[in-house]
């Protein structure tokens, strides 16, 4: 009987044995899966850092090549209207909305909702967007690329009117200069 309780007890400890390294096994295999599983993300977001990155240096470089001032908007005017030639519709279309969107922000320069412009935004990629010197005309009349509410888009920033009269005068001249080149284009469209 006493040989029986001893085959019994060396099997249950056996048997515990082998369960705590089944146990063990299953728990180094969830902690390399989770391992494993922290690595892709880390590799993942170490890429979607890198891309970024990528991104930021092209719309520098983007934004570096643009010659900023009346004259800048002359010449990204110039292109778009190149650029749209083949298309009166769409050239229309480009420059009247190139139009009311300076003609707005001349008329409520306080108002920041008028000069922000999601870059993606459908109606503005429609019209102006998608032509070559659409979008570099904004960067021209002193438009910055940035983010508002994580959404990348152009934005021209007020400068503080008590704390730089020459500042706030400088920024709203080049508002007031572009909307004038604009429409000078559209009286000689009509």
């Amino acid at each position: 009987m006493q040989q029986e309780e001893e085959a019994r007890r060396v099997e249950e400890e056996r048997a515990l044995e082998e369960q705590r390294q089944a146990e063990e096994t299953a728990r180094l295999g969830r902690e390399r899966e989770e391992a494993e599983r922290l690595r892709r993300l880390l590799q993942s977001q170490h890429a979607e850092r890198q891309a970024q990155e990528e991104a930021d240096r092209r719309d520098r470089e983007w934004v570096a090549g643009i010659n900023k001032g009346t004259d800048g908007v002359r010449v990204q005017l110039k292109i778009l209207l190149e650029s749209t030639a083949n298309d009166p519709e769409a050239q229309t279309a480009a420059i009247t909305a190139l139009y009311t969107l300076f003609s707005q922000i001349v008329a409520h320069p306080e108002e920041p909702n008028f000069r922000r412009i999601r870059r993606d935004h459908p109606g503005f990629q429609e019209d102006v967007g998608r032509h070559r010197g659409g979008k570099e005309i904004l960067i021209a009349a002193g438009f910055r690329l940035g983010t508002i509410d994580d959404v990348p888009s152009y934005i021209s920033t007020e400068p503080n009117l008590e704390m730089d009269m020459d500042a706030w005068s400088e920024w709203f001249d080049l508002l007031k200069a572009t909307r004038e080149i604009i429409q000078e284009q559209l009286v000689n469209r009509t």
